[in-house]
């Protein structure tokens, strides 16, 4: 999915889960919407439903302590996107023999030898 995504060959859907934010508010219909696809949060017909949410989320913040309501710093976000690439992401990609820049095609032939392979 890294890969792919950092070639743009997602699907609107599957780049939504690989952005490096999240809207500052979702909310799904999980009814019409069991996959959580489609935010409605700016939907003015869930609006009732937002600010019930909001309401229950505020208390329990509150209730915890939770620092959820405190904007988390970009360079420390960054930081930590850093950190996995240099940590997880980086070695990873190594012990398997890759480049950390792999082509998404270079990764499927990858794999596929792989799994080819387990047989």
């Amino acid at each position: 999915m890294v890969v792919l995504h950092q070639e743009g060959r997602l699907t609107p859907a599957q780049a939504a889960f690989m952005a490096k934010t999240r809207p500052d508010e979702e909310l799904y219909d999980l009814e019409k919407d069991p996959h959580e696809m489609n935010n409605v949060a700016s939907d003015p017909r869930y609006r009732q439903h937002l600010e019930r949410m909001r309401s229950i989320l505020e208390k329990w913040i509150v209730e915890t302590n939770d620092h959820g309501m405190f904007r988390e710093d970009p360079e420390i976000a960054e930081n930590v996107r850093r950190n996995f690439w240099k940590t997880i992401y980086e070695p990873g990609m190594k012990k398997r023999g890759l480049d950390p820049n792999v082509t998404s095609q270079e990764y499927l032939a990858y794999w596929q030898e792989r799994m080819l392979s387990r047989k």
